[in-house]
């Protein structure tokens, strides 16, 4: 069984995410509630579980403080936030799972699935507080969370040369010549990194704009990266990346 605890301030919210769990994961047992960051914390310490359901806004503070003041998390989070897009971009940077106000029951099997699979592998999801913290307050996410088969690594931003397709997974180049096989797929990091320093010239190839030293436009476009590699531009795919360009380089005078 996967003992879970909710802790939500809204006492609807909690018997609807209680009743749906008891109908659809009948794997999952809930042994506590909570509203408050104060009601939470003798239940986090002292209860055996799982898995915790954490609103982010409680009626006393965050659910950040709440885990905070726990100090060791040595059990999964999944957040119920209805925090605006831009937090929820901070979330997906740190390969948080999250679910969105009014709770949908799809997305909530779909996260307790991916806590089911890893606490079946035996493997925990820690949460480094201060990268999440930096993500949430800087203008722009600064690091980003790439899950491989073994580990979670936090790689900034401006490290990272280009990505590459690779089957099912997205091979990750850093500047340092190291590569990591991320468990997401290119289009993942697509949407993740839209309007950001990166560009997808290719169906196989995201770059870095930070890192091309050379922008070919003769016998079929193409980028010269820093670390040598030549990658060609998809035909579709040139007049928006000229303008992206443009744009980009002309932002950073």
């Amino acid at each position: 069984m996967i003992k879970s605890i909710i802790v939500d301030d809204e006492p609807n919210a909690v018997n609807f995410l209680a009743n749906a769990l008891t109908k659809y994961c009948q794997d999952v047992e809930i042994v506590g509630k909570a509203h408050s960051v104060e009601d939470a914390l003798p239940l986090l310490f002292n209860a055996n579980f799982d898995l915790l359901f954490l609103d982010i806004e409680l009626l006393d503070g965050t659910g950040f403080d709440l885990l905070e003041r726990v100090g060791k998390i040595n059990f999964s989070v999944i957040f119920i936030t209805a925090y605006n897009q831009y937090a929820i971009r901070a979330f997906r940077f740190n390969a948080l799972d999250y679910l969105l106000k009014p709770v949908n029951i799809k997305e909530l099997l779909n996260a307790v699935d991916k806590v089911r699979i890893r606490l079946n592998a035996s493997q925990q999801h820690f949460i480094d507080f201060k990268k999440l913290f930096d993500n949430l307050k800087a203008p722009q996410p600064t690091k980003l969370a790439i899950n491989s088969q073994s580990e979670t690594v936090f790689i900034s931003l401006d490290e990272i040369v280009r990505l590459e397709a690779y089957g099912n997974y997205t091979r990750v180049i850093l500047v340092d010549g190291n590569q990591i096989i991320a468990s997401k797929t290119l289009k993942d990091y697509e949407t993740l990194l839209e309007n950001l320093s990166f560009f997808r010239v290719h169906h196989s190839h995201i770059i870095n704009l930070q890192f091309i030293k050379k922008f070919i436009r003769r016998d079929g476009a193409s980028v010269l990266m820093q670390d040598g590699l030549n990658i060609p531009v998809a035909t579709r795919r040139k007049e928006a990346f000229e303008q992206y360009l443009k744009d980009f380089f002309n932002q950073m005078d």
